[in-house]
Order: C-alpha cells, then sequence, then structure tokens
C-alpha cells in the first residue's frame, strides 16, 4: 500500500471531514489542514495544521512535508497549498465535491475523483477533465438502525447555502399542525446568529439551533425526519447517514440528489429521497407534512446504502485511484523529461540542426573561414 497523505482546507465537521477521517482509517494518511477552520474538538480525524498567515513561508511547509509521500489526496485547496502540491511533485488526486468548489487548477492533479456522474459531466463540459466517479461510503454498522426520535431538522452547516431558512420558514408554517415534533438543528457557521434571529422573527416556540458535534452517528436517532434544503450541494455525507439510519429525507431538488434517486429506481429500489422545488419554502413544508402525516409510507434506506455504497467498495475502488495516480505521475515524468531533452536555447538548437543538416565538407568549409587568420587593416 503506498504511503499517503491528505490535505484538506478546514479542520471543523461535516461532509468532507467524514470522508477524510475515513480515509485516515483505510489507508493510515497523515492528514494536513491548509490554513482554514481549526477545531479540533470538533474535527474528526487527526491532523497537522499549517498556518497561513504567512503565505509563503506556509507553501513551502507544506510541499516539504508532503513529498516524503508516494501520493497525496486533496480536497478544495487555497491557491498557495495548490501550489505545495505541485512542489512536491508527487503523484496527487483532486477530489471534487460540489460544482462551486471545482475550481482548483486541474494542471496539478494526475486524477481527478467525484462522488457522481452529474459532477463527472460538469467538470468534462468545464474543464475538459475526465474524472474518475467513485461513490460516497458509509458502513451502516456504525449508525442505529431504528431510529424513534420526534425531531425534524439536520446535522448541517449554519452558512446561507445550505437553505437553513428556507427550512425555518416552512417550520413556522407547520409547528403547530405537529406539536409532537421540534425543529432541531446541529452546525457550525457563520450565519448562526442570523437564522436564531429568523426563527425569533417567525415565532418559533420550540426550534432548537445547537453547535456541531464531533460525532454525529448518535444523533441521527433522534429525527423523525432529516432534511437537507441545500441551495448548493453535491451528495452530502450527511444524507447518507441518515439513509443508513433508517431516518427519511427530504431534500431539494438539485441534479446530485436527481440522479441518485434515478439511479436506485434503475437499481430497482424505490426513490430514496423525496424532494422539493429548491427555493421554495412553501413546498418544503408540504413535503415535511406529507412525511409526518405517513411515517410508515416513507422509504428506508439502510438496505439501498448498504448494498450500493458499502465501505469496502469505495475503498477499493480509491485504492485502484492512488494507484492509478502514480502511474499516471510515472508517465507525465517520463513525456516531461522526453520534453525537456528537446528544449534548448536557439543557438544550441540551431547548432543541431546546422550538423543534421549540413554536409561534412559545407560544415569544415564554414569552420575555416570563421577561424582564419585576421589581417590588419
Amino acid at each position: 500500500m503506498p504511503s499517503v497523505a491528505i490535505v484538506t482546507r478546514n479542520a471543523v465537521h461535516g461532509g468532507v471531514e467524514t470522508m477524510v477521517a475515513m480515509h485516515q482509517r483505510f489507508f493510515d494518511a497523515a492528514v494536513f489542514v491548509a490554513g482554514g477552520s481549526n477545531h479540533p474538538e470538533t474535527c474528526p480525524f487527526r491532523y497537522t495544521y499549517i498556518n497561513e498567515a504567512n503565505p509563503t513561508s506556509a507553501q513551502a511547509r507544506l510541499a516539504r512535508l508532503l513529498r516524503p509521500y508516494d501520493v497525496v489526496i486533496y480536497h478544495w485547496l487555497p491557491s498557495w497549498a495548490q501550489e505545495s502540491v505541485r512542489w512536491a511533485d508527487r503523484p496527487s488526486i483532486e477530489v471534487v465535491h460540489r460544482d462551486d468548489t471545482s475550481d482548483n487548477d486541474k494542471a496539478i492533479p494526475d486524477l481527478v475523483v467525484t462522488h457522481s456522474q452529474y459532477l463527472a459531466d460538469f467538470l468534462q463540459r468545464e474543464y475538459s477533465v475526465t474524472a474518475a466517479v467513485i461513490p460516497h461510503a458509509v458502513d451502516v454498522t456504525r449508525y442505529p438502525s431504528s431510529p424513534s426520535g420526534s425531531c425534524v431538522g439536520a446535522i448541517t452547516s449554519y452558512y446561507k447555502n445550505k437553505g437553513i431558512d428556507l427550512l425555518i420558514e416552512a417550520w413556522a408554517q407547520l409547528e403547530a399542525q405537529f406539536p409532537q415534533h421540534q425543529l432541531r438543528l446541529y452546525g457550525a457557521g457563520s450565519d448562526r446568529a442570523a437564522f436564531e434571529a429568523l426563527a425569533k422573527q417567525l415565532g418559533l416556540r420550540d426550534g432548537e439551533l445547537l453547535g456541531p458535534v464531533a460525532d454525529p452517528r448518535p444523533h441521527y436517532a433522534e429525527f423523525a425526519l432529516f432534511v437537507q434544503p441545500s441551495r448548493a450541494e453535491g451528495m452530502p455525507f450527511a444524507i447518507m447517514e441518515a439513509l443508513a439510519s433508517n431516518v427519511p429525507v427530504v431534500a431539494s431538488n438539485l441534479p446530485a440528489m436527481v440522479e441518485f434517486n434515478q439511479q436506485a429506481r434503475e437499481r430497482g429500489y424505490p426513490a430514496p429521497l423525496t424532494l422539493f422545488q429548491t427555493e421554495d419554502s412553501s413546498d418544503l413544508a408540504a413535503k415535511i407534512a406529507q412525511c409526518l402525516r405517513n411515517p410508515d409510507s416513507q422509504t428506508r434506506g439502510r438496505e439501498y446504502i448498504q448494498q450500493f455504497f458499502g465501505s469496502e467498495q469505495h475503498r477499493a475502488k480509491y485504492a485502484q485511484a492512488l494507484d492509478s495516480a502514480i502511474a499516471n505521475h510515472r508517465q507525465r515524468v517520463a513525456q516531461e523529461r522526453r520534453w525537456q531533452g528537446w528544449r534548448r536555447p536557439p543557438l544550441q538548437l540551431a547548432s543541431n540542426l546546422y550538423r543534421v543538416v549540413a554536409p561534412r565538407r559545407l560544415r569544415r568549409v564554414a569552420w575555416a573561414y570563421r577561424h582564419r587568420p585576421m589581417v590588419a587593416p
């Protein structure tokens, strides 16, 4: 097994961090956090933090730390950390999670990996990059199988793109109809205060916007319904984890969610997600009410996740990706060396062509002319 280093932007909680923690276990990988959020108390993996206060120094340090490894996996890095990966000159894999976090330099990685065909098509269209598709994985044995909670909500982040305001607006329409349920959210983020203010403005009586949790697994048992109202998203780990916990899920009808449902139907399973029209809080409220009024009719996704998104399949595919990145890097290095063999200063290149094209006798005459005795005027 090659030695693996992982570089990511933040040390917090969330889907990217769940994947990083999984890969750290799978490949005994070292993890480096490139200057972003630094919250070891809620981060699920061990890491070395690279302070970006001096980007030049941080860039050199990270490159130096990466060079001993056989391959580097990285997730949406700031520009200075991308240059560190380039300077380290190690085989590398860029993992793309969403279309709005896909803008890293595609000349750096030896392989690009994403989790859905939708994103692979996007990368081909926008960057002319052929990405390998490796679906997310969840070890269902690590999650509760019989949730009995009464909460509606999510384990999320408090940012506008997560659509938390839409969920608060929807629940404000429903709270009086479902007194046996309450809104509960876990997360961190800069918009938390704004969402709390919105909940107060709309008169929510029993909503909780709680802080982040280091281990989300036991908390899925608290939910009767999991809601992912994102405005921009790939395929969130939180959705996979909720389904693995047999919690029904309502999600916005973003392309990756639609693709997820279509794929399940093609495999002979009912659509795992109940989808609502993105940005429409009234439609979200209608879908939440439909699910809460008919709990027995909702899809329980644990069997489907276990069958098609198991951790062993994921590990095997990523092991193949590591080997492919190493092979691609070797091929690229060999091609660059061959090209460098032809890259000469112009005079040297002209000399080489002259030796190939001009007959030996002509070269001798030219040499004699250049070295003729100089006669003083």
